[in-house]
C-alpha cells in the first residue's frame, strides 16, 4: 500500500528550496503552514493555482510536481518573487470585430485573456482562444493560472495578452529591472472596437507584480 506521506519540494521566492514531508490528507493551507509560507501566497502546482481548502491527494500527480511559491501583489517589490511573463502593454491596438467568430474567439464586456487550448479532446485544441474575465480586480499572477478555454474549460497555455471591451480599466504593476511603478487608467467605450496589444516576443516582459482593475461603463 502506498504511503499517505508525500515528500514535496517547494521553491520559495524563486530560489530557495524547501523539502517537506506531509500527509496527502492535508490541505494547501496545511502545506503553507508546514513550510512557513504566508496563507495569502499562491502555490503554482503544475501551472495551476489551488485554493487553500484543496486536499493534496486530489491534486493530480502531486508526488511528481515541484511547487513554486508566488508572492501576491505588492509584496513582490524588491522581494525576488517568481515573475510573471506577460505583455508589457506598451503598444495598444484598437481593432474592429470580425464579421464572424468561432465560439472560442468571442469577447465579453470587460477584460478578456488569450491563450492556446491544450486539451486534445477539445474542438479548439492548439488554437488561439479568448477567455472572458469580465469585471473585477485581478491579480494577474493568479489569473493566468486559472484561465480556461471557453469551449472545454481546461487551462490554456501561453496566457500572456489581454483584450478590453466596453469598460474602464486601471493597470498597476512593476516590470522587473525598473524602479518606477506603472499605474494608469483608460476607458474603452466604442461598441464596434476593442483594445489589445502587440504581442511579439519583444513585447513580453517579466512583471514583479501586475494588477488590473476593470469596471463597467455604467
Amino acid at each position: 500500500m502506498e504511503s499517505d506521506l508525500v515528500n514535496l519540494t517547494i521553491v520559495k521566492y524563486g530560489t530557495n528550496l524547501t523539502l517537506i514531508s506531509i500527509s496527502l490528507s492535508s490541505t494547501i493551507a496545511d502545506l503553507k503552514n508546514h513550510a512557513n509560507l504566508a496563507l495569502d501566497s499562491c502555490l503554482d502546482i503544475g501551472n495551476y493555482i489551488y485554493e487553500n481548502s484543496t486536499v493534496l491527494k486530489n491534486i493530480p500527480d502531486i508526488r511528481k510536481k515541484r511547487i513554486f511559491e508566488i508572492i501576491p501583489s505588492k509584496r513582490a517589490i524588491g522581494g525576488g518573487g517568481v515573475p510573471l511573463l506577460f505583455n508589457s502593454m506598451e503598444k495598444p491596438l484598437m481593432l474592429n470585430f470580425a464579421q464572424t467568430a468561432s465560439e472560442w474567439n468571442r469577447l465579453g464586456k470587460g477584460m478578456n485573456l488569450s491563450g492556446i487550448c491544450v486539451n486534445s479532446a477539445c474542438q479548439a485544441f492548439n488554437l488561439f482562444v479568448h477567455c472572458p474575465k469580465g469585471f473585477g480586480k485581478f491579480n494577474m499572477s493568479k489569473e493566468v493560472h486559472k484561465t480556461g478555454c471557453p469551449k472545454c474549460n481546461k487551462n490554456v497555455k501561453d496566457c500572456n495578452n489581454v483584450f478590453f471591451f466596453l469598460c474602464k480599466y486601471t493597470v498597476e504593476g512593476l516590470i522587473q529591472g525598473e524602479t518606477m511603478e506603472r499605474k494608469y487608467s483608460k476607458t474603452i467605450d466604442d461598441q464596434d472596437e476593442f483594445e489589445t496589444f502587440e504581442n511579439k516576443d519583444e513585447d513580453l516582459k517579466n512583471w514583479e507584480y501586475l494588477e488590473i482593475e476593470v469596471s463597467s461603463l455604467n
